[in-house]
């Protein structure tokens, strides 16, 4: 509901959209430059109005009690573009956007009622990474960032006017709101001139890997959760449809055994429409009791999965049950009541059944053998999904990292403020630190690095911007795609295990040595020996090539792996990851030791083999939620074939005691009933297989290094099924094969 059909929570959402450049630097996201945000906002556009932002970054408050929390820098307009008004206080103004105005916040309820205890926030400031922040205003409680970002201050951007081109320049991220009347589609063609113009100022190589987007803001926002949403729609709808065939066949049954009572009623008059009026309000009925105790089961769960749900899912922590969930789900209940209650309602009883005469050959025989092919159709699609899913989890399991993550631990740490302003300062901080954090009993190793896999690169460089010394330098040739560029103290390698397959590993305070993966080492030297030779890092000064490395997985664990290049350790920087191979009980004492290095330091401590569990909950989620639904199908139709066979059996208790008087055994009785069953199974296997190859290709963009048409997937969902379905019917045939001809004579 909150992915697909709920409105978004800001005035005229449909009005909005995300729009920019898509280029190999921007990773995944679009951006504009600030250049061009500053060109474009004078122009004519086809947007009534225009905000953009730096995106969230982590920031600490540097008081006594720091704490880390996350930060947006905005342009002036960007509450107001969303229909936005603070809960207190004043919005942003153009004079607190212009370069060297003083610092100005606006903060969350939750941080203003923390920090303030919800308080008149006049004259208030927060200390803001080291930078004395004036409070300005309290965000309202339902705000909401576009990006879905949990954001707890808000700074507003302060750029540069008539900055030059050639200038170094911020990724912004853009938003706007249509003028009236303007399409996604005719706003793209209009700010078209406008991007070719952009891209004037970019090398010619890169020109050919940009193009410029525009998304309808919810399209933007959901991107692949739809496609999970829309999959999970759909599979409750086959659990639907299986449970309605199932209870369909049920009442078939019932009203079976209920034909010499509707013969009565009809030879006392009720006419064919009464008896069908009967048959709808008695599966009506059911259905409201079901649906009812459908939603109450429903409020229970929600808070369940929720809680059990990885983070990233959109929406999903706004997910309730309120009057539109329960009016759709008794619409829908209804709907299937009535489809259930059609096929014995339209069951005639005629008045020859009182004489005690048989009436041979009864209408709609075939009509439960159908449901049952249908339930075991939707049962195989429901099963090859899972099973797809399930592969792919497991060969995401079994992935190599080309690292070692068991039993490392990191420790993210940012130096609070303004005192470790010079590079001296920070430079002694992190060497004290790695010393203090070495020298803890329980650490067997330790390092320092600028970023951490397997997540996405946190620092890049452009392919073609990277040279051999002493080549001519690339121009007008593609980017080539991003290089990972990390900076790594000596003892990264042997403390992540990553092998090393030529030369040496650097040694301490060696400045002047890089590392390659075996990636990268193979593009920038194809069939030639990459050791001594010496590399220019876009235009800085050379370095030596002194090892290559294996390769490990930096983009995620299902994105391919870009090239890596490992540069020398740079304690100047303000952010760094602390590397240790310890037991988890030490744990503390390493957050003891920085903060007596600094009270204020703001510290996150987690386990490798967390960071990688935790990239794997989403898929996990996804499988295990189809999974459910395959299982209770398969349930389902195993209960609806039983079902079937047990009323085979009652009906044909006549027949079969013959059969044993004329000398058939047991054996023979099983295998006539199972025989019949078999064919209605074979019947379902087909149709569902045809269904599951068809519908695995909508699973392709969820699949990790497993094929949609892959046999194997299939033939694992349709064993489960046979065994399962076979089970189901072999209770009621052994069953029949122990009928005597003396009960058969009963029936007779």
């Amino acid at each position: 509901d909150r992915i697909l059909f709920r409105p978004l929570p800001y005035a005229n959402a449909q009005e909005l959209v995300w729009f920019g450049m898509k280029a190999p630097i921007g990773g995944t996201s679009e951006f504009i430059l600030e250049q061009n945000y500053q060109a474009w906002r004078k122009q004519p556009l086809p947007f009534a109005a225009m905000t953009v932002t730096s995106g969230a970054q982590d920031c600490s408050l540097s008081e006594l009690n720091p704490v880390r929390l996350r930060c947006m820098l905005v342009s002036e307009h960007y509450l107001s573009l969303f229909g936005y008004r603070p809960l207190t206080g004043r919005d942003f103004r153009e004079e607190d956007s212009r370069a060297g105005a003083p610092r100005v916040a606006l903060i969350s309820p939750a941080l203003w009622r923390q920090r303030f205890g919800a308080g008149d926030i006049t004259g208030k400031s927060l200390a803001v990474d080291g930078h004395q922040t004036g409070v300005i205003g309290v965000l309202p409680e339902n705000f909401e960032t576009p990006a879905l970002a949990a954001v707890d201050i808000l700074q507003v951007l302060q750029l540069e006017p008539n900055k030059a081109d050639s200038a170094p320049s911020l990724l912004l991220t853009a938003f706007a709101r249509l003028r009236p009347g303007v399409t996604a589609v005719e706003a793209r063609t209009r700010m078209e001139p406008l991007f070719e113009q952009a891209l004037q100022s970019v090398p010619p190589g890169f020109r050919k890997e940009v193009r410029f987007v525009i998304h309808p803001l919810r399209e933007r926002q959901v991107q692949d959760s739809e496609r999970a949403a829309l999959l999970l729609l759909g599979a409750v709808a086959l659990v639907l449809l299986i449970a309605v065939a199932n209870v369909a066949n049920m009442l078939l049954a019932r009203t079976a055994n209920r034909r010499k009572e509707l013969a009565v009623r009809a030879a006392m008059g009720a006419a064919r429409g009464r008896l069908a009026r009967l048959a709808l309000t008695e599966s009506l009925s059911l259905g409201l009791l079901a649906g009812v105790c459908g939603l109450a089961f429903a409020a229970l769960l929600l808070d369940l999965f929720r809680q059990l749900a990885p983070a990233g899912i959109a929406r999903l922590g706004q997910a309730t049950l309120d009057w539109r969930i329960g009016a759709f789900c008794i619409v829908v209940t209804l709907a299937a009541s009535v489809l259930f209650g059609l096929a014995p309602a339209m069951t005639h009883a005629p008045p020859e059944i009182l004489t005690g005469v048989r009436i041979a050959g009864h209408r709609r025989q075939w009509l439960r053998p159908a449901l049952v092919i249908v339930q075991i159709t939707l049962s195989l699609l429901l099963l090859c999904g899972a099973s797809l899913l399930l592969q792919s989890l497991r060969n995401m399991a079994n992935a190599p990292l080309g690292m070692e993550t068991h039993g490392l631990f990191s420790a993210y740490a940012q130096l609070p403020d303004s005192r470790y302003r010079q590079p001296a300062q920070r430079t002694a901080f992190w060497n004290s630190a790695m010393a203090r954090v070495a020298a803890i009993p329980g650490v067997q190793a330790s390092a320092m690095a600028s970023s951490l896999p397997p997540q996405g690169r946190t620092q890049g460089r452009i392919f073609s911007s990277i040279y051999e010394a002493g080549k001519p330098r690339p121009v007008g040739k593609p980017t080539g795609g991003m290089v990972v560029v990390r900076e790594v103290s000596p003892d990264y390698f042997r403390l992540l295990r990553v092998p090393l397959r030529q030369g040496r590993l650097p040694r301490e305070r060696e400045k002047d040595g890089l590392l390659l993966s075996e990636q990268m080492a193979a593009r920038m030297f194809p069939g030639q020996n990459p050791l001594g030779r010496r590399v220019v890092l876009s235009g800085e000064a050379t370095l030596e090539v002194i090892g290559v490395v294996g390769n490990v997985r930096n983009m995620g664990l299902t994105a391919s792996t870009d090239p890596e290049i490992y540069l020398p350790a740079n304690p100047e920087r303000e952010r760094q990851y602390l590397l240790l191979r310890a037991d988890a009980r030490v744990m503390p004492f390493v957050t003891q030791a920085l903060r007596e290095l600094d009270p204020r330091l703001t510290i996150d401590l987690e386990t490798l083999d967390d960071r990688v569990r935790g990239m794997r909950a989403r898929p996990l989620f996804q499988s295990t939620l189809l999974s459910g639904f395959a299982l209770a199908g398969l349930l389902l139709a195993a209960i609806g074939l039983y079902g079937v066979v047990s009323l085979l059996v009652v009906q044909r208790t006549g027949e079969i005691g013959i059969r044993v008087a004329l000398g058939a055994t047991a054996s023979d009785i099983q295998a006539m009933m199972l025989c019949q069953a078999g064919a209605w199974i074979a019947a379902g296997l087909a149709l569902g297989s045809a269904c599951g190859m068809a519908g695995a290709q909508l699973l392709e963009g969820m699949l990790y290094e497993v094929k949609p048409g892959s046999p194997l997937p299939l033939a694992v969902a349709a064993s489960v099924l046979v065994l399962t379905a076979l089970l189901a019917a072999w209770l009621p045939a052994r069953r029949a094969a122990k009928i005597t001809p003396v009960e058969a004579l009963r029936e007779l």
